[in-house]
């Protein structure tokens, strides 16, 4: 892996090779050693400017 910009932020990630030909199902089932209890998967040929933490947020079941 090769990191072209270091912010100074801390981040952890983690790739693992699941095999060329596994469909997604499968791809999480590999991994699924490696998931806490929140855990965020996109495949690698996306790429956008998201605000994460308030997209967890969004996702989370409110309770009243």
């Amino acid at each position: 892996m090769e990191i072209h910009k270091q912010t100074g932020e801390d981040s952890r990630g983690t790739l693992i090779d699941t095999g060329e030909h596994t469909a997604t199902g499968g791809r999480l089932e590999r991994i699924r050693a490696y998931l806490d209890e929140t855990f965020l998967f996109t495949y690698g040929d996306g790429f956008a400017d998201i605000d994460i933490l308030a997209l967890i947020l969004f996702t989370i079941p409110h309770t009243s």
